[in-house]
């Protein structure tokens, strides 16, 4: 700011103690910067159940409590233990090699990140993320492996239901359908018989159309259903019949349920 009555020595004099206030400032950002970011990460790293690592060469320069919890051990352990005999020492032959497989993609692409899941010893499963940096001038490796058992055991659980759903389903002479958002979902051989199909042909239909009448309203239709299911509690049984092939009235009972698919309403 000019000032009328200082003089120019004077305000040359003022302008080089502000050069210095503002020099002494940034020193202190960068003497505290680096403190206040490390407490940040501690402070992060101590209170996850994610287990992180930093390693540089053959050795430890930091494990946080998660890990040293999981593996039994004592940050004074950290100095005499090498991390890869630890890491080895939890993880078969297989998932070793999908290991190095992910690191060396990830340089073969200049990627200084990569990822692996793999099962522990114990039948555990871990995801782990790595990222590869410089500190110091040295190859430092950054590790957070997240334990994803429940998440595993769960998609097998899943996988197991659904191969036995399959296996009842493909083996039943009940016709099996399910819909969402008006499209087929599945349809088990014996409808797929039924309607003189194949899965590729049905899928790219319309339920609305397979399965409403031509002499019926689609609305008033869907407003029948949605009254049964109402009064059913998600589920009701309705009879219809239809004239085969060779002039046979036959007639079929049909059974419906409401449930949700990925957060979607769907119909089988």
């Amino acid at each position: 700011m000019q000032d009328t009555k200082k003089t120019k020595a004077q305000l040359i004099e003022e302008l080089e103690q502000l050069r210095e206030k503002v020099a002494q400032l940034e020193a202190k950002e960068r003497d505290f910067a680096p403190e206040d970011s490390e407490w940040r990460f501690r402070s992060l790293a101590e209170n996850t159940t994610a287990h992180i690592t930093i390693v540089q060469g053959d050795r430890y320069v930091y494990a946080n409590k998660a890990y040293l919890d999981y593996f039994e051990l004592d940050a004074e352990d950290l100095e005499v233990l090498d991390p890869e005999d630890v890491m080895l020492g939890m993880m078969d032959r297989k998932a070793i090699k999908q290991a190095e497989t992910a690191w060396r993609r990830a340089m073969e692409r200049g990627d200084r990140q990569f990822r692996v899941e793999y099962q522990d010893t114990d039948g555990n499963w871990f995801q782990t993320n790595v990222t590869m940096m410089e500190i110091d001038g040295k190859e430092t490796f950054l590790a957070m492996s997240f334990d994803i058992t429940e998440h595993k055991r769960a998609q097998e659980a899943l996988a197991e239901s659904e191969k036995k759903f399959r296996a009842l389903a493909e083996s039943t002479t009940a016709q099996i359908l399910i819909t969402q958002e008006n499209r087929f979902l599945y349809a088990n051989k014996a409808a797929l018989d039924h309607y003189g199909t194949t899965w590729e042909e049905l899928s790219a239909r319309s339920p609305q159309d397979m399965l409403v009448n031509e002499s019926d309203d689609p609305e008033e239709c869907a407003a029948y259903a949605e009254e049964q299911f109402r009064r059913g509690d998600g589920r009701f049984r309705t009879v219809t019949n239809e004239i085969d092939e060779n002039g046979v009235e036959r007639w079929f009972e049909f059974h419906v349920s409401r449930l949700e698919l990925d957060g979607e309403p769907a119909f089988i």
